[in-house]
């Protein structure tokens, strides 16, 4: 039996509490009043980007492993404890469609492009009609009917 950190990930926390969670340890939330360690935090926007590049490589490593959460997990801990960590694991693959939706709106903006479909404003025009002459309709009858009804009750 193999006790402790599970190495060679660069996200080795993230895997050794996957790995565990698998093997049937149970987790715990512990809140201590005084802290039994104090984090590191990047200072500057250059250590920022490189945490996450290094967090990014290292979750894909874990996804793509043969312990990857959406196969080995859901097997050993079921759909949704395997799918939570998967969701955590690819999670750098939504840089593509992120950054794809941050800058296709200003490209086709500068080159003059409409990124939105054509509307066919005839079919616009058909509903609107069909749903308004539907209201014109149902008040005309209805006042006619107001009409029947006094000229009988005279």
């Amino acid at each position: 039996m193999q006790i402790g950190f599970r190495y060679g990930s660069l996200v080795e926390d993230y895997y050794t509490g996957f790995r565990l969670q698998c093997e049937g340890w149970k987790g715990i939330f512990c809140n201590p009043e005084r802290p039994a360690f104090f984090g590191d935090v990047p200072i500057n926007l250059a250590d920022a980007l490189n945490q996450q590049k290094r967090w990014s490589i290292g979750l894909l490593e874990v996804g793509f492993s043969k312990h990857s959460p959406a196969t080995f997990g859901v097997r050993s801990k079921g759909i949704l404890m395997g799918l939570g960590y998967a969701q955590l694991a690819f999670w750098a693959i939504w840089s593509i469609p992120i950054t794809t939706y941050a800058f296709l709106p200003q490209l086709a903006l500068l080159n003059r492009v409409s990124i939105f479909p054509k509307v066919c404003y005839s079919f616009l025009l058909r509903i609107k009609q069909s749903f308004f002459q539907g209201k014109k309709k149902k008040k005309k009858e209805s006042s006619i009917s107001d009409m029947n009804l006094e000229s009988r009750s005279n």
